[in-house]
């Protein structure tokens, strides 16, 4: 299968000199996680909902910011002919979001890892070397990040949002004392908060960031977060990541405690070793 069959042929851009308060409301308006820069109609970097995080939770940043002042740039984009195993292992390789497909200079589309893994999802995902007719084939602990980074609910939401940009990750499991998971944090999350924070004091950034000071990690925090057992079969967490629209799952054991997190990232890096 080829690039072009599985890409997002429209795709909301942002032009570099835009502010970044116009592409943190774009990203929540079309509930998106990636945003193209273009310059001139040429594709120049990426803005992605990390590098927001990290812009708001590292200093106190401007609204009225230029977009090109906190891209990624440049941009590591695919030709529409390229073959979808191939993008899978780039993606999974270089910890990618999103590529944007280019085709003689002209951005095309673009490539998620929710379309790449809407696509692994029809095949049959590799099992490890002692498969057996009774071996579900590959489950949550051989693919797992073990002893995954962790916030408590009353952390400042801050500090947890530094974090996240920190490790460059996109989501954080949230434990209580026993170090038994009660909620997740996305990227979304935060998104959303801050979303919030621009609504209530658009003319206003002090405010804005006085409130977002305020809020600890239970203000944003899903409670209740779906978890999984160390045995839970691969196939049965890319269904839980198509249909429950969740990027994350922390992984418990007998007694409810957190031991690791499997995302969709690591789904496609058993994809693309499959396929290769």
């Amino acid at each position: 299968m080829l690039v072009r069959d599985l890409m997002q042929r429209r795709v909301t851009s942002v032009d570099a000199s835009e502010q970044v308060g116009l592409a943190m409301q774009l990203m929540l308006w079309r509930e998106i996680r990636h945003l193209p820069v273009m310059k001139g109609g040429r594709l120049v970097g990426i803005l992605t909902e990390r590098d927001l995080l990290r812009a708001r939770a590292s200093a106190d940043m401007p609204l009225d910011t230029p977009v090109e002042a906190i891209m990624v740039a440049p941009v590591q984009h695919i030709h529409p002919n390229a073959e979808v195993a191939d993008a899978a292992a780039d993606m999974s390789t270089r910890n990618l979001g999103c590529l944007p497909v280019v085709d003689g200079g002209e951005l095309v589309g673009i490539l998620t890892r929710t379309d790449l893994l809407a696509n692994a999802a029809q095949y049959e995902l590799p099992g490890p070397s002692t498969t057996t007719k009774d071996d579900p084939g590959l489950c949550a602990r051989d693919v797992m990040t073990p002893s995954p980074v962790a916030v408590t609910s009353d952390e400042p939401l801050v500090e947890a949002a530094a974090k996240m940009a920190g490790k460059g990750i996109r989501h954080l499991c949230v434990v209580d004392a026993e170090q038994r998971v009660v909620g997740m944090l996305s990227d979304r999350d935060l998104r959303s908060q801050i979303g919030e924070s621009i609504n209530v004091a658009t003319a206003n950034t002090e405010v804005a960031s006085r409130r977002l000071g305020a809020l600890s990690v239970s203000h944003a925090m899903t409670e209740g977060a779906r978890t999984a057992t160390l045995e839970t079969p691969l196939a049965d967490l890319v269904n839980i990541f198509l249909t429950e629209h969740i990027g994350a799952v922390p992984v418990i054991d007998a007694e409810d405690r957190l031991k690791g997190i499997v995302s969709y990232v690591d789904v496609l890096r058993a994809f693309a070793a499959g396929v290769a």
